[in-house]
């Protein structure tokens, strides 16, 4: 993967750094045991891996520090962006008996001359969409000027998908009742490639593919088609979402949403009119039932 070298970059930093929490020790004259404990850091939406936070970029992240004891001064952070070129520095505000000092920061998805821009940019930002961060926290409480230290690895775009689809007739599967059959249909994300070097089209280069889902919105009554987690996204949807119509056609919109572990994501509609009997359109193409369609989300495998 094309993020595999900045990866092992961060899990060798994790190494030597404290992550989350670091405990303090006693200053020159406390006897053993007096003014010991534990500073943590809690990041708001974090998800840990391999031992290091990501979290999600474009956004303000709430932060909380708690301190053993009540904390005289000021309690800052500062974060260093994806590309050494800038810096923010955020103070906290405590609570009551200043032990837990909270906030916000954000973590910019954008970097000077990361990459080559567009002309329309002016060649002054660039996305970048994983990177590393570091976070310092500073105290006059600590015995040194940086209480901790560590980094967090920021993600800034969702996954890529596209999809094969085909649609098949349920039957019916209440015969001799009188309600209505409809259609289900089968998808896959593993098609990418040929014989000899297959690949997938499902993929996402930071903190990795998390939930998926086919869902018909309905404020009233919403209906799952089928749901699950990471790559490949493959499997059969129900037979209760997509029924035929007693008469005339039926027009259902079905909403793709697939995220990240950070909860970066993207969707698809795919609008589907059935008659009495057969699938008449998807997304305005005619199509055959239980032959292949393509269904592109991001164009990773799929022409747009």
């Amino acid at each position: 993967m094309k993020k595999l070298f900045l990866l092992l970059i961060v899990i060798a930093l994790a190494s030597f750094l404290f992550v989350g929490c670091i405990p303090t020790t006693p200053g020159e004259g406390e006897g053993e045991g007096e003014g010991e404990g534990e500073i943590t850091v809690v990041l708001g939406g974090s998800v840990k891996i391999n031992g290091v936070d990501y979290v999600k970029g474009g956004e303000a992240t709430p932060i909380t520090v708690t301190f053993p004891a009540p904390v005289d001064g000021i309690v800052q952070v500062n974060v260093s962006s994806c590309t050494s070129t800038v810096n923010t520095q955020v103070f906290l505000f405590p609570n009551a008996d200043k032990t837990v000092w909270t906030g916000s920061i954000n973590f910019d998805c954008f970097g000077l001359y990361y990459q080559p821009c567009d002309d329309t940019d002016g060649g002054l930002c660039a996305e970048v969409p994983c990177c590393q961060a570091v976070i310092t926290i500073e105290s006059g409480a600590c015995e040194t000027e940086e209480c901790i230290v560590f980094p967090v690895v920021v993600d800034c775009d969702p996954p890529e998908i596209d999809l094969m689809i085909k649609f098949i007739d349920c039957g019916d599967p209440c015969d001799p009742c009188e309600e209505s059959a409809g259609v289900y249909f089968e998808f896959t994300s593993e098609f990418g490639g040929d014989i000899c070097n297959p690949e997938g089209c499902c993929e996402d280069d930071c903190s990795g593919v998390c939930e998926w889902s086919f869902v018909i919105e309905d404020p009233c009554d919403p209906c799952i088609l089928a749901e699950g987690s990471g790559c490949p996204v493959e499997g059969e949807t129900n037979c209760e979402c997509l029924p035929y119509p007693e008469e005339d056609t039926a027009e259902y919109v079905v909403t793709f949403t697939i995220a990240d572990c950070v909860g970066n994501e993207t969707s698809k509609e795919i609008t589907v009119v059935l008659d009495t009997d057969e699938v008449v359109s998807v997304n305005g193409e005619d199509v055959d039932m239980e032959e292949w369609i393509e269904f592109f989300v991001t164009g990773i495998c799929l022409e747009t």
